[in-house]
């Protein structure tokens, strides 16, 4: 698997070549290898008629400042490669390694990339909790629910009312 993972790297570092063609290779550039696997994985279970559960990309509108600035990391393609990496995390721990990371290579984060690490775990938060959207302003913000949502409310207010006529 590591293996695995280190040719995907590499391929991914250095690109496809002829292999796949001059439009697959330059499309897998620009969206990435990773979301590119991802994209056909997701087709392949499809195709296999597995349910798969409904896909929430959360979306945070706020005035805050959530971006790796060049004064921090000049590179394009390295900066570029963090994004992707943040863009993939699952885990808060996920988005603590690349804290870690950061902090290893370029030492002390400006307050835009800790910004950005936050709405990175706020993400996904949301994920977990079905939220599509949030909205902050000022000192109040505003949370849209994905569709799938509907099912836990419907599953807590029976909840409530189940509570309330066994009192």
């Amino acid at each position: 698997s590591s293996g695995f993972k280190l040719a995907m790297a590499d391929l991914e570092i250095r690109g496809a070549g002829n292999i796949l063609g001059g439009a697959q290779s330059g499309h897998i550039n620009s969206v990435g290898l990773e979301m590119c696997m991802q994209m056909l994985k997701e087709e392949i279970e499809k195709m296999r008629g597995v349910i798969l559960p409904a896909q929430i990309n959360p979306e945070v509108k706020t005035n805050l400042s959530a971006y790796i600035p060049k004064s921090y990391i000049e590179d394009e393609k390295t900066k570029t490669s963090f994004y992707r990496k943040l863009a993939n995390c699952v885990t808060i721990n996920d988005v603590e390694n690349i804290k870690k990371e950061f902090e290893d290579r370029f030492g002390r984060m400006e307050d835009s990339v800790k910004n950005l690490l936050k709405i990175a775990e706020l993400k996904i938060n949301m994920k977990n909790c079905k939220v599509s959207i949030i909205e902050i302003k000022d000192a109040e913000f505003i949370m849209e629910f994905h569709n799938s949502a509907a099912s836990i409310f419907e599953r807590l207010i029976k909840f409530i009312n189940d509570k309330e006529s066994s009192s």
